[in-house]
């Protein structure tokens, strides 16, 4: 952000995600003791009639919304947007207190995606919120067994912004560098942090996003590790994935693109991919501009694309780093001539 650009007075918003049995409920009861975490407000989502977690949590929060009957992503997702207008036009009146920040629990059978979705995308929101990052909790003891047999749980990992691990102290070392490997397969760039007795810190939760696109490392380790794909249509023969498998691969190219044909392409990619594209991020090179465009997705939602004044590296070239699952990956490649200009018989970009 530029000196000169107006400060941004949305509530931020931090969505914890994490399969059954993590321990979010004590990372939260830890959590919210801090100092720095006055003025927060939480919205609980219960898978379940009963919404257990709302009793769990301890009354250091100012105020807890529960949102009960089925998970929130699926069955009750529309219900989010009422929660936060709720907890947003009790900020500061009648009592309570002005809500500083606002931390979304997940139910552990939730994807962040269509959370992440609501909040960039529902009107009464916009203004409002802006999402802050999403962070995934995984539990030390089986987290290996659930990312080998849970799709939804390496979706949870692979949106991570941070990555913690729970637990730790009931493993031997050997297993825990084991379970570092799994992650770092998932999510090539999110820090992963270990939390004892759900001992985290603001920072966990809160500016994670942010963070993963100010430090341009991880992100060129992770581009200089996937392998690249080429435009490769589908065919009858094109063999099917598994539904849950999830691939990481790049994406490189030479020539600068046009800003229409690459925005196009992303926004056509969006819709065709939907859930399947799990991570996104890339050092776009456009026509016209001497430094990249920085882009980064999570499950079809976008931040803002952020211009850069220059490139972290020799390296010019348009660069894209992807996470997906099921189709994701053919789907990517089948529509790469639309970006470089290879499908309906062109040749230019």
């Amino acid at each position: 952000m530029s000196s000169g650009a107006a400060p941004d007075d949305r509530v931020p918003v931090a969505v914890l995600t994490g399969f059954l049995g993590a321990g979010k409920t004590t990372l939260l009861n830890f959590l919210l003791r801090h100092p720095a975490m006055q003025g927060t407000a939480v919205v609980v989502n219960e898978f379940g009639d009963v919404g257990l977690d709302h009793h769990l949590i301890e009354t250091a929060v100012h105020d807890v919304e529960l949102i009960e009957g089925g998970c929130l992503c699926c069955t009750v997702r529309g219900a989010l947007g009422d929660a936060l207008i709720k907890l947003l036009d009790r900020s500061g009146k009648d009592g309570w207190p002005p809500i500083k920040r606002i931390i979304l629990e997940t139910t552990g059978v939730a994807e962040p995606g269509p959370i992440l979705r609501e909040l960039s995308a529902a009107p009464e929101l916009q203004g409002r919120v802006r999402a802050d990052g999403t962070t995934t909790l995984v539990d030390a003891a089986v987290g290996a067994d659930t990312l080998a047999r849970q799709g939804i749980a390496r979706a949870q990992v692979a949106a991570a912004d941070q990555l913690l691990i729970s637990k730790a102290d009931l493993v031997a070392p050997a297993a825990l560098a084991a379970l570092n490997e799994q992650l770092r397969a998932l999510n090539p760039e999110a820090p992963i942090d270990l939390v004892n007795r759900g001992a985290a810190k603001p920072q966990h939760l809160f500016g994670t996003a942010q963070r993963a696109t100010a430090d341009a490392a991880p992100m060129l380790r992770w581009m200089h590790a996937a392998a690249p794909v080429r435009f490769t249509p589908l065919t009858d023969d094109t063999p099917a994935p598994q539904p849950d498998g999830i691939d990481s691969f790049s994406v490189v190219l030479d020539t600068p693109l046009p800003e229409w044909r690459f925005y196009g392409w992303l926004t056509f990619l969006r819709g065709l991919s939907g859930p399947d594209l799990l991570r996104v991020k890339g050092l776009i090179h456009l026509e016209g501009r001497s430094g990249p465009v920085l882009i980064h997705g999570v499950q079809g939602v976008f931040h803002d694309p952020e211009p850069r004044d220059s490139w972290p590296t020799d390296d010019h070239r348009t660069r894209l780093v992807f996470i997906t699952q099921g189709w994701g990956r053919e789907t990517v490649r089948s529509t790469l001539g639309h970006l470089t200009g290879e499908a309906d018989g062109e040749t230019d970009t």
